[in-house]
């Protein structure tokens, strides 16, 4: 079986899989080393992509630096979320209704709010690892020689 759950790692409690299903489980079985690994799970889920144990034996700076680059990458995927649902909203919109004024006043405001919290998944929104990885590239949050470690 090609893609077993080894491959698989789930985000999220036990409660919200049965309730919510497979689409919490996300394919980590791409093409990184386990330093970029490492790198993408801190930024991606902060002091949590650790165990109890090493998070205690971890000296406080090294936990801030941790705590602040997640929150930056958290903050900058919220901002990237919310600029695709409006994208994707207003060009339906825009669709089904052409000459509303409504839908071009919506087409005006693309404002995001940073205070914010879009909860649609990266699958809904056909976003990849690859893309996350390239944002975080761009933002500076991941070292330009990522590819290469």
């Amino acid at each position: 079986m090609k893609n077993s759950n080894r491959d698989l790692q789930y985000v999220g409690s036990f409660s919200t899989l049965q309730t919510e299903g497979s689409s919490k489980l996300i394919n980590y079985a791409t093409h990184c080393s386990p330093i970029q690994q490492d790198l993408y799970n801190r930024l991606l889920k902060g002091i949590n992509a650790y165990d109890k144990n090493i998070v205690y034996a971890m000296n406080s700076t090294k936990k801030k630096r941790i705590q602040s680059a997640h929150k930056k990458a958290q903050n900058l995927l919220n901002i990237w979320k919310q600029e695709l649902t409006i994208l994707k909203s207003n060009s339906l919109f825009a669709e089904l209704f052409p000459n509303s004024n409504i839908t071009s006043g919506m087409l005006k405001d693309t404002e995001t709010l940073p205070n914010f919290r879009n909860t649609l998944t990266f699958k809904d929104l056909g976003i990849t690892k690859e893309d996350i990885i390239n944002k975080f590239l761009s933002a500076g949050l991941l070292p330009s020689n990522f590819a290469t470690l």
